[in-house]
């Protein structure tokens, strides 16, 4: 979708650009021929110009915003890993908790920041539910119950904040359907959005892309459907471990459809949590990338280009 729309603008882009060039070389003409006045002709100009710039400040901001951040993040950690280059992983994951394998997915990764904000809920869910700290049902149509209980064991940080939002969303019945977490999030984003950038916060000062590679050799591992044989040895437990991570990094139904081939009589629910993300500070973005920021730097660009377009004229 991306790629789709890039080419899209570089082709409006290029036609705009031909179009402008035409038009110039046709008021220079008339110039010649004294139809038109060096003033209209500068402010014709000066509005092609806006135009272009725009259309090229758009590009760069589309860039920066879907690749170009991301890329300058990684920077800090050594760069994104390439998931065709990494090696298989088959050993438990070690010392590795849900957030640091969020974290450094987060910033070493291609994965989607969506995928991987839904990812981390589920996992800790799945984590929960793997420990028998709350109830998951499956109510068809990819839709889940969630039964918090009263919610009395020990909870890090983090995980408490967690259960409090979710606690909050449920009200007095102590219970949740992935339904109602939508609603509730579509009015408390800023809240989740916190929430999540102080897990990447905290994990900050750790070496990320080690871990990166780590979890994406698991991921390289876990889709080889080839190697199939191979894990049927695996245990319960280990397979448990590796669903959470597979939820973190959004294939965990791929996983979960494997597990269950090898387990027919094993179920556990997965992806959770499957609601766009950071919808609320979406469309805000959007109207800044498409419309100010860009025109904020085209308007600047054509004023000066066409003071010196009309300095040429003189």
């Amino acid at each position: 979708m991306r790629r789709r729309v890039f080419l899209v603008l570089m082709i409006l882009l290029l036609i705009s650009t031909y179009v402008f060039a035409e038009s110039v070389n046709e008021e220079v003409s008339n110039l010649s021929a004294n139809t038109i006045d060096s003033g209209t002709m500068v402010y014709n100009f000066g509005n092609k110009v806006l135009i272009i710039s725009y259309f090229i400040y758009l590009v760069i901001c589309l860039y920066f915003r879907f690749y170009g951040i991301r890329q300058i993040q990684a920077m800090k950690y050594g760069g994104i890993v390439n998931e065709k280059n990494v090696n298989y992983t088959r050993e438990k994951p070690k010392s590795i908790n849900i957030e640091i394998a969020f974290t450094s997915l987060y910033y070493c990764s291609n994965i989607k920041k969506s995928k991987l904000k839904n990812g981390i809920i589920g996992a800790y869910l799945l984590k929960w539910s793997n420990e028998n700290k709350i109830l998951i049902t499956d109510n068809g149509n990819k839709i889940y119950n969630i039964d918090l209980k009263d919610g009395d064991f020990f909870k890090p940080e983090i995980e408490q904040e967690l259960y409090d939002m979710l606690k909050e969303a449920a009200g007095n019945n102590n219970t949740i359907d992935t339904t109602e977490f939508k609603i509730w999030y579509k009015a408390h984003s800023d809240v989740l959005d916190k929430w999540y950038y102080k897990i990447l916060k905290k994990s900050k000062n750790i070496s990320l892309k080690p871990i990166a590679e780590y979890l994406l050799g698991l991921k390289k591992y876990l889709l080889d459907y080839s190697l199939i044989e191979e894990r049927r040895h695996i245990e319960i437990k280990l397979w448990e471990e590796y669903l959470t991570y597979a939820q973190i990094m959004g294939i965990s139904d791929e996983v979960n459809k494997e597990f269950n081939d090898i387990y027919p009589d094993y179920s556990k629910t997965v992806q959770l949590i499957e609601m766009e993300l950071g919808e609320a500070a979406f469309r805000l973005m959007l109207i800044y990338l498409f419309f100010l920021i860009p025109l904020a730097f085209a308007i600047p660009t054509s004023i000066i280009i066409s003071m010196g377009y009309s300095l040429l004229l003189k």
